[in-house]
């Protein structure tokens, strides 16, 4: 009969050991989220504006 018992919740452990999406809901994390993106949006243009200036520096050098 303990046998029966033993197996009546054995989901519970799935269910708790699930990553929790809660913090995704809450303001402080999605400002988070859009500085890092934003963040990563001024990497990028930087890289590419000094990629703009060493080709022209360059083809001014070619000349």
């Amino acid at each position: 009969m303990s046998r029966r018992f033993n197996t009546h919740n054995r989901f519970a452990a799935e269910l708790d050991s699930a990553p929790s999406r809660l913090e995704e809901l809450t303001l402080h994390h999605r400002l988070e989220e859009r500085e890092r993106r934003a963040s990563g949006w001024r990497r990028n243009l930087s890289v590419a504006a000094l990629l703009v200036v060493a080709v022209l520096v360059t083809m001014f050098i070619a000349r």
